[in-house]
This record gives C-alpha cells, structure tokens and sequence, in this order.
C-alpha cells in the first residue's frame, strides 16, 4: 500500500505532459540547512463526515463474487531488473517528467530497520541518487504541486527535507517525528499532517480512533489522487479527505460476516488501502474485508477475508465484493491508480493487475521469468502510462523491478 509538504503519492500521481526524460548526469550537490519553519494549525474548516453505511454496502453470501472478473494475456512488460538487493516503492513522477522511487535496503524482516535510498529511473537503469547534507536514509519521497521533488528523512537527530532543484539538494529542517507517508504536497506523521506553506506548515489533526489501536500507536499513509489527497490508516476505517484543502472524515461502517473468526469481538471490518477519482463527482475505495481465524490442518492462525471496492457518485455508494476466502487470504487490493479513461488499475497483495474498463474487471498476471517471484508494491501513473514498481525473488535475493503497461 504504500504512504503528507504539497507532496505527490507513490502510487497515484498525476500526469506529467511529457514522457519521462532520461536523467541527468550532473552531479548532485548539497546545501546547508534552511531554518526550521513554524507549524500552524489549518485555517478552514473540516468538511462534513462522509460515512459508507451498512445499509449501503450489504455483503453478498461468501461465494459470491460481484467482481465477475476475466484472466486475459498481460499488457505489461518488464523494463527494469535490478542486479543487487533491494525493492522499489514510493514511486513519484519529478516535473520534468523522470520516474523517482525510493530503494528499500531490508537487511531483516524489522521495518525500522529498512534503509531507503533515492533512485532516479534512467529509460533503461536506476540510478542511486546521493542523500541530503547529513541525511542517513530517506523515509518519504514526494513531489509538490510546484514540481520540486522532497526527500524526508532523519538528520542530526530531527527529521529534514531536502528540496530537489537544479541537481541540488535543499535542505529545510523539519520539526516532526518520523514521517508515515507523503503525498499530494503532505507528510503524514502518527495522527498529524502537515504541508509546507510558503515559510510554514499547515498542519491538519487525524482521527487518533481506529480500531482497536492505541492513540499512540495509529499511523497513516498518504495517496494523492485527481488532485485530492487522502489520508488512509494503517489499522482501521476511517480515512481523511483533503480536497480544496479541506480535510473532512470518510467513515467506513462496511462489514463482512466473522462466522470462523477466533474472538467474537471481532468486526470483520473494511480496511481502505487505495483511492482513485475515475471522474467528476466519482471516485473509489478499495481494500478488503478480514478477520483473524484459526487454520485447524496447519494448527496455525491465519486471516479469513474478501477483497471490495467501493464506489462513491454523486453522493451514493455502491459496493463489489469478491469471493471469500476462509484461510490464508491475501487477495486484498492494496493500490490503485485511475487509468485516465474512467476507469482504474488496482493491484492485490498477491501481486495481480486488476482492471476496471467500461463497468468490467480483467485481471493479468505480471511477466516474469522461470522460477522467479513477483511482488509488487506500488502503482504510479506517469505521463507515458502506468508503471508498477516491486521486486523479483530470483537466486535468493529480492531484486528491485519495474514493469511499464504496454497498450501500443
């Protein structure tokens, strides 16, 4: 699922007019640090809460599928294979049109301990871009509404961003804690998010309620969509929805049924993990609906769930689910994109292209080589098409990998 300082997502960033340009080989330099600016609260109001009911969305039973959708051949081509370690995510379109991502580095399974570092897609390679004066690792990479690239990331003990202008690295000191994601011109930190106004932040307050977590512990990612940004929980169902710079709450009381779950207090909630406006007044949400069971052939606990989509015109919801799965599920959508023609691709967390054309959904497998493993993490729409960033298991290493949609 990928990840607010006006910041563009990994996953969802607007077109560029151009096609991506090959990058440049000045060398990068450095700056010194600007002064820290002063974080004020957001001016305007909150918009009303929006809430996807129950009664909008009732769940089918568990073998039905609503999706209904076709296996036909890919369109997607792999354009780029790492030789070393590593898998991309957090991809942005720069304003010149050149394709950015960060390079995970995962020495172990701990997710703190994952080091990131900036890479800039050549037309045929990654290039490794140096890090911001005194930086040790990026943590969130985005691109504002005035095209300047922003690398966030630890620093002398605090949190900076390195402004990306004229092969230069610009760096401002920021006064937050670790960043959660960035996108559409804001960086998100636990239950904040603020955005860079001129010589300040805004900073607008999120929900600290999200199921069962701690207000501590909540955390949320950013997704920037036909212009909107969107703020989505890690655990949870409710979402904030920043359009025009008002945020406002998107409440998701959709529910599946918990028959198998291993705690009766479970809710088989829905979990939003990707936005797309597909038009005017139209936009939407997918995830999945989960809980936790118990796999009595392995002895194990597992998650039972079905993947959704829900889509919002005009003010009414309508609802897809797909087939459940009573064990091992991992067919949830984690990450969408708008296609640009009114519909939208979506990818799963078992790394299946879904499509939504004309009011129907095809699936395509992504091309990989014998014996190799796909995983894919994030989906950017640039100005040449969609790109879907990941990584390929082949001889025991985890590869960096990118795959470009092919219609020609």
């Amino acid at each position: 699922m990928a990840l607010t300082v006006a910041l563009v997502c990994g996953a969802c960033v607007t077109p560029a007019p151009e096609r991506p340009q090959a990058a440049p080989t000045a060398t990068p330099t450095t700056s010194a640090p600007a002064a820290a600016p002063s974080v004020v609260p957001l001016a305007r109001p909150s918009a009303a809460p929006v809430v996807a009911a129950e009664t909008d969305c009732s769940e089918p039973p568990r073998t039905t599928d609503q999706f209904r959708a076709t296996t036909v051949p890919t369109t997607w081509k792999l354009v780029g294979e790492g030789d070393s370690k590593g898998a991309l995510a957090d991809g942005v379109i720069a304003a010149d049109g050149s394709l950015w991502a960060l390079n995970h580095l995962s020495p172990s399974y701990e997710q703190s301990k994952v080091k990131r570092l900036p890479v800039r897609w050549s037309g045929t390679e990654w290039k490794t871009v140096p890090l911001p004066q005194g930086m040790t690792a990026v943590e969130a990479l985005a691109v504002g509404t005035d095209g300047v690239l922003w690398a966030v990331g630890p620093a002398s003990g605090q949190r900076t961003v390195g402004l990306w202008k004229n092969e230069t690295w610009q760096r401002v000191d920021l006064a937050v804690q670790r960043p959660d994601g960035a996108a559409g011109g804001w960086v998100s930190y636990g239950t904040t998010a603020v955005r860079r106004d001129g010589d300040t932040w805004t900073r607008v307050k999120l929900p600290t309620e999200q199921a069962d977590e701690a207000p501590e512990n909540v955390r949320y990612s950013m997704t920037e969509t036909g212009g909107e940004v969107w703020a989505l929980p890690f655990e949870g169902s409710t979402a904030v929805r920043i359009r025009d710079g008002v945020p406002g709450q998107v409440r998701f009381d959709v529910r599946i049924d918990t028959t198998g779950a291993i705690h009766d207090s479970q809710e088989g909630a829905f979990y939003p993990q990707a936005v797309a406006v597909t038009g005017k007044d139209e936009f939407w949400v997918l995830g999945f609906g989960a809980f936790g069971t118990h796999d009595k052939a392995d002895n194990e606990d597992t998650d039972a769930g079905r993947p959704i989509a829900l889509r919002h015109r005009k003010g009414q919801w309508t609802c897809t689910f797909g087939p459940f799965r009573a064990e091992g599920f991992e067919g949830g959508f984690i990450d969408a994109v708008a296609d640009g023609s009114g519909g939208l691709w979506a990818v799963t967390d078992e790394s299946m292209m879904w499509r939504l054309r004309g009011g129907a959904w095809t699936r395509q497998p992504l091309p990989v080589g014998d014996g190799q493993d796909v995983s894919v993490n994030d989906l950017v729409r640039g100005p040449d098409g969609v790109y879907a960033l990941g990584s390929l298991w082949k001889d025991s290493l985890d590869r960096p990998a990118l795959w470009r949609l092919d219609e020609s």
